[in-house]
């Protein structure tokens, strides 16, 4: 495993699914993306909207920062990394994905009870799309205190390779 994609919207449940990812890479030892997809939606007007999506790329770029920094800071021996898109959330972390040729995406839900709410029906609909594993954290989930995993599948030609990569993480 070489690259592990961790899409985040720098919520608290990202945040979980960043540290288990973290967690989970310190016995592997792939590189860690931790990746954001922001979009500025456009309106009509005769005023020009440049100068807002300038200030919003380069909030959303310090915040990647400060994520980056303090995973380092848990893991310094981690090769991370940061990226920033602006296009919907969804298609990117496909592009992402396949972009990197990411070995496995590490997400966290918002939903109240993690199986509800539209970041999961958004991360389910992303996951059908992608080659890789897809490793979906709930919300309240406490690190070290996964229990289960659950393998989802279509009865894909690439189901083993997937089966293996959820082994190696377990």
């Amino acid at each position: 495993m070489k690259t592990i994609l961790v899409p985040v919207d720098f919520t608290i449940t990202s945040r979980n699914a960043l540290l288990y990812a973290l967690f989970i890479n310190h016995h592997i030892k792939a590189e860690i993306i931790i990746f954001h997809a922001y979009n500025v939606p456009a309106y009509e007007t005769d005023i020009t909207l440049e100068i807002a999506e300038q200030s919003v790329r380069e909030e959303m770029l310090n915040e990647l920062q400060e994520w980056k920094i303090d995973a380092e800071s848990r893991y310094p021996e981690m090769k991370i990394s940061t990226h920033l898109s602006d296009a919907l959330t969804r298609e990117e972390i496909i592009d992402e994905e396949l972009n990197l040729n990411a070995d496995l995406i590490v997400i966290g839900t918002q939903g109240t009870d993690g199986l509800a709410g539209v970041f999961l029906i958004d991360t389910v609909a992303a996951a059908e799309h992608t080659r890789c594993p897809v490793l979906i954290i709930p919300p309240g989930v406490i690190l070290g205190n996964l229990q289960k995993i659950v393998f989802a599948t279509n009865f894909e030609e690439d189901d083993i390779q997937n089966i293996n990569t959820i082994i190696e993480v377990a």
